[in-house]
């Protein structure tokens, strides 16, 4: 091992036992940014992964590792760093097969990525964030998420054998980068921890990237790759056997369990009452009525409930969301990010299809009548798949 190489083992084997075991120290990273930039941080990782304590800590790691592996470099002048560059191998192994199995069960069973619900149908492109469209277009197709959640599952469980690492780690980098771009493309709040999962990735592929050249590239034929054994002893392989299978085990248990456990619960909870798109058929407004084309701006046009909330589109074309809750006869309306109190109106239902609310309604009488939408009336629902296309459908 040249001394380039030697250098680059110690900056990033000390980088990723940082990285990997002190996450979850926050205190560092919160001195470092009061001290040095003068930023109080007070938002920490909770659904985004690209907060500024993320970016300080990435920074103080990235600081730390260096000055590890100047003074690692200092005192140790071994050449040869073998047999501890198969523990770190062992680490990043296992770490990342961890991080695998669990992005990829939960997109083997479409939890990730949801089907489109009531709410996007409604919804236009100006109004989406990006992160919105991308979570639309995955959520669609439930082979794709099927196709998505089996390359990190397969690869995830490639890493597991010494042997399969390198195929697993090479199938793990494929499925990676293209998780990356789309973090970057959509702005996805996870770019630094999938950076860093590609990362680990590529770490892996590292020793074998000059016999795959020769065997992938320059169409020679290659040696096969050696690695030292971290148990020299029959006994203490065996013992090593014994624990690997139990944390293998483990961790596909743990990760299957947890994935159903998850699906068990999100299928569990009942749609609400209302769950679909109401279409609006009469509109009445401090007692008069109005109709197309001669309607009032604020007229209510459709009205979609999914599981979580509201979507209030008017004929103007404004959308609101609202939270909704239902009681008896009463349905309750209270807008996001609005301090105001719930609004409650009388909820008249005629069968399944049809509904009647009316009531004060930020501050005007209403009355109006709506009618249930198919779903497979609209055209990403309803569209389907098809082998022979004689013309492209592309609207």
């Amino acid at each position: 091992m040249d001394a380039a190489r030697r250098a680059g083992f110690r900056y990033f084997s000390a980088y990723f036992l940082l990285y990997i075991f002190l996450q979850g120290w926050r205190a560092p990273a919160v001195w470092v940014a009061q001290r040095f930039f003068d930023i109080r941080i007070t938002v920490f990782p909770a659904g985004s992964g690209d907060t500024t304590f993320n970016y300080v800590q990435v920074l103080c790691f990235a600081v730390a590792a260096a000055m590890i592996a100047a003074i690692w470099t200092l005192a140790d002048r071994r050449r040869d760093y073998a047999t501890l560059h198969e523990w770190v191998r062992l680490l990043l192994r296992y770490t990342l097969a961890g991080a695998m199995l669990g992005y990829g069960m939960v997109k083997v069973v479409q939890l990730q990525f949801p089907p489109v619900d009531p709410d996007r149908l409604l919804q236009t492109y100006g109004e989406t964030s990006p992160m919105r469209l991308l979570w639309t277009f995955m959520g669609y197709s439930k082979l794709y998420n099927l196709f998505a959640g089996l390359g990190e599952v397969i690869g995830g469980v490639l890493l597991f054998a010494r042997r399969t690492t390198t195929l697993g780690a090479l199938i793990v980098a494929a499925v990676m980068s293209n998780v990356v771009a789309l973090n970057f493309s959509y702005d996805v709040p996870v770019k630094l921890f999938s950076m860093h999962l590609l990362a680990m990735a590529i770490f892996l592929i590292l020793p074998d990237t000059r016999r795959l050249f020769d065997l992938l590239v320059r169409n020679r034929a290659t040696v096969p790759g050696t690695r030292p054994d971290l148990f020299t002893r029959p006994r203490w392989r065996l013992a090593a056997n014994a624990v690997k299978a139990v944390v293998i085990c483990a961790m596909l248990g743990g990760s299957v369990w947890t994935t159903r456990s998850r699906y068990q619960e999100e299928t569990a909870k009942p749609l609400p009452p209302l769950h679909g798109v109401w279409e609006v058929r009469e509109f009445e407004r401090d007692g008069k009525i109005y109709q197309y084309p001669e309607a009032h701006h604020l007229m209510w046009k459709r009205l979609a409930v999914n599981r979580y909330y509201a979507r209030l589109i008017t004929l103007g074309g404004s959308s609101f969301r609202y939270q909704i809750s239902l009681a008896g006869d009463r349905i309750a309306f209270k807008q996001f990010g609005e301090n105001e109190s719930e609004q409650s109106l009388k909820l008249v239902r005629d069968g399944d299809k049809a509904i009647e609310i009316s009531g004060m309604f930020d501050g005007e009488r209403l009355r109006v009548k709506l009618t249930a939408e198919p779903l497979d009336r609209f055209l990403l629902l309803g569209r389907g798949f098809h082998w022979i296309n004689e013309y492209p459908l592309n609207r």
